[in-house]
């Protein structure tokens, strides 16, 4: 009988094998999709929209740009399924734009990086992924499993940043945004605004529409980004 801790040139091939094998799955496919659909967001200018429809709906209220951070953050989780790219891609907008309007920087940073963690629990959740490969489940439930949640979340990050604010008495819009800026607002973010929907309602409205199926559709709303004209960024 062999001794168990020699080891064998068969040991040594059957581990890379077997390290393969665990990586061959369809499913892996969405995360470096997802990864890949934030960034266009990013490049293309989509989260600047993101950012300034949210700064038009909520940015009237005491902590305006606070609260813009938790809003967007919630959106931009529904697309790129991490904490990181969330933090990231939200706080590199945000951050400076509330030094500029003199927010703290550490109650900007905070801010930031709290509501980030909304991105692994609003769908698509790469550790979602990862738990429905392992485990064998079904990833399109999990998904909807943690819509509510990360919607409870959300919704308690703007409670708490509408407290502080007002005991600090942070800085807010001059003037609500009337209808028709909403509007304009809206309709440029309205890409972003559906990535989310793509998401999480393909598999229940359109049948056999897989996760890892999704990850076109959200690029078929990242590219343009890339030609629309009147981007807020610039």
């Amino acid at each position: 009988m062999p001794d168990p801790k020699v080891v064998t040139p068969k040991l040594l091939v059957m581990i890379p094998n077997r390290m393969v094998l665990a990586l061959d799955s369809y499913g892996l496919m969405a995360i470096p999709f997802f990864y890949l659909a934030g960034s266009l967001m990013l490049i293309g200018g989509l989260t600047h929209r993101l950012v300034a429809f949210s700064r038009v709906i909520i940015g009237h209220v005491t902590g305006g740009l606070s609260h813009v951070n938790v809003v967007a953050s919630m959106v931009f989780a529904g697309v790129s399924g991490s904490c990181v790219a969330d933090a990231a891609s939200i706080g590199g907008v945000l951050i400076p734009a509330m030094k500029k309007d003199r927010y703290p920087a550490d109650f900007s940073a905070a801010v930031t990086a709290a509501t980030a963690t909304v991105g692994h629990i609003i769908p698509p959740s790469i550790p979602m992924i990862l738990i429905g490969v392992m485990q064998d489940m079904a990833i399109g439930k999990l998904f909807l499993a943690g819509a509510i949640p990360g919607l409870l979340l959300g919704f308690s990050f703007l409670g708490l940043s509408y407290v502080i604010s007002r005991r600090r008495n942070y800085p807010k819009e001059e003037r609500r945004a009337p209808l028709k800026e909403m509007s304009r607002a809206f309709l440029d973010g309205f890409l972003v605004l559906i990535m989310p929907a793509i998401v999480v309602g393909g598999g229940r409205f359109w049948g056999r529409y897989r996760h890892r199926d999704r990850c076109p559709g959200l690029f078929v709303c990242a590219d343009p980004g890339f030609l629309l004209p009147g981007d807020p960024a610039g």
